[in-house]
């Protein structure tokens, strides 16, 4: 074999070193993508399910407060006609 041979084998590897490169960043950075949109969603679940879930509790804090209120009115009403009946 002549010098020629090795040099065009060594080009030849070369270029398909250089192929199978952009074919690679190709495919990972589609998979890259792929699992940051995967985590895009599933944080845009948590934040969801954090939201409802702090309005829930929103709620029924709102709830025990007009509870607790009622029954103190309530309370002060019977003392009043405690003592007026007295």
């Amino acid at each position: 074999m002549s010098i020629n041979s090795y040099v065009i084998a060594v080009l030849i590897g070369i270029a398909g070193a250089i192929v199978l490169a952009a074919i690679w960043a190709a495919v990972s950075r589609k998979r890259g993508a792929a699992v940051l949109d995967e985590a895009r969603r599933n944080a845009d679940r948590i934040l969801e399910d954090a939201r409802k879930a702090a309005e829930s509790k929103n709620k029924e804090a709102d709830l025990e407060v007009k509870k607790n209120f009622c029954r103190c009115g309530r309370i002060s009403i019977a003392n009043r006609s405690n003592a007026t009946m007295s």
